[in-house]
């Protein structure tokens, strides 16, 4: 019988936080996909979607949610692009960022996790995509556990531009911050 990788999410305890990402290529093209999957998708505590194709007019995936996005670039010229992160959970603080070129990102931080949300167009050299992450993550000694996820569209040990991923800040192992409300844990799947 084959078991999918992802089933043990469906059956997880109360205190974790399900994080999903999720490469969409077009929302408003999916979005009937993703709310129908109450298992997946409907059930996690903070969606991310890259290479949403969103506009500023388009509606978010369902109002239940927080949701904060930034579109697709309209002045670049690219078809694709834009993310977007919907939570079921407060977001204690946000940012958008559009000035490094063709990288889309947007960040979030609630229940003492960092979320980075990326989408790089093939043209983006590794250094942008490095510059982003950077200019994203708080100054200083970091507060929260950090998660970054996107449509990097390169592989980042071969790319142009660093000879390797090598984060300018030192990789630090941290064990996730609790909450005021309720302590949650991070469940990674692979």
């Amino acid at each position: 019988m084959f078991v999918p990788r992802w089933a043990g999410l469906l059956h997880r305890p109360d205190n974790t936080m399900r994080v999903v990402f999720h490469n969409v290529r077009s929302l408003r093209a999916h979005v009937d996909d993703i709310k129908l999957d109450h298992e997946v998708f409907m059930s996690a505590d903070v969606l991310l979607l890259a290479e949403t194709w969103l506009q500023a007019e388009d509606p978010p995936v369902t109002s239940a949610r927080t949701c904060r996005r930034w579109p697709k670039a309209g002045a670049s010229g690219a078809v694709a692009g834009g993310v977007a992160i919907h939570s079921r959970l407060p977001i204690a603080q946000r940012t958008a960022l559009n000035t490094v070129p063709n990288v889309e990102a947007v960040s979030a931080a609630c229940d003492g996790l960092l979320l980075i949300n990326m989408c790089c167009h093939p043209a983006a050299r590794t250094d942008d995509i490095l510059q982003a992450i950077n200019l994203l993550l708080p100054s200083g000694t970091l507060p929260h556990t950090t998660l970054v996820c996107g449509d990097f569209n390169k592989d980042m040990k071969l790319a142009g531009g660093s000879a390797s991923f090598r984060p300018s800040r030192p990789k630090r192992s941290r064990s996730l911050a609790t909450s005021q409300h309720q302590p949650r844990t991070a469940q990674a799947q692979q």
